[in-house]
């Protein structure tokens, strides 16, 4: 309740939307939300990434997170964030 509270609150700015439309190819219309602050982007990419499968996780090479999981094109194991820094542990551990 307190996340929705503070999503909610009128003070962050607003998110505005748009439908972008592939007139060749409906399948990729794609929904856009368009924050009026940083603040408001901050809390739009918090609750996108609580309300879907997928989770953050620092890269085992490098130590930057990464999203993970459903909707990221990566699968849960992923350690590494980057093929770069799969590539360099795998050379490090030769």
């Amino acid at each position: 309740i307190g996340l929705s509270l503070g999503y909610n609150d009128k003070s962050t700015g607003a998110v505005s939307t748009q439908l972008m439309v592939d007139n060749d190819d409906w399948s990729k219309t794609q929904l856009v939300l368009e924050p009026s602050s940083l603040l408001q982007m901050m809390w739009l990419e918090m609750v996108l990434h609580l309300t879907n499968a997928s989770g953050l996780r620092p890269c085992d090479w490098c130590g930057l997170w990464f999203p993970y999981g459903k909707g990221t094109n990566r699968r849960e194991t992923a350690k590494f964030c980057s093929n770069k820094c799969r590539k360099a542990n795998f050379m490090a551990a030769k």
